[in-house]
């Protein structure tokens, strides 16, 4: 009966050596997964950094074309005869 008692105490210590390393793997898994969220979050926030200049270049160019032509249709413009 000890005997018995002495290898379910034997295997249960490497049930539980093989669950501690399950647990330590899982931690740098996790670990590794943080990293890798934080460096997506980093990329996605330059991408949207550099989204938002080319709005920013892309109105101004856009823009651009319809300020010349108020300029040139401004009344003060047309009053001294600058077409």
């Amino acid at each position: 009966m000890l005997a018995r008692k002495s290898e379910l105490l034997t295997r249960k210590s490497e049930l539980l050596t093989r669950k501690s390393e399950l647990l330590a793997r899982k931690s740098e898994l996790l670990t590794r997964k943080s990293e890798l969220l934080t460096s997506k979050s980093d990329l996605l926030t330059s991408k949207s950094d550099l989204l938002t200049r080319k709005s920013d270049f892309l109105t101004r160019n856009w823009l651009f074309p319809i300020r010349i032509t108020q300029l040139y249709d401004s009344p003060s413009r047309r009053s001294v005869g600058v077409f």
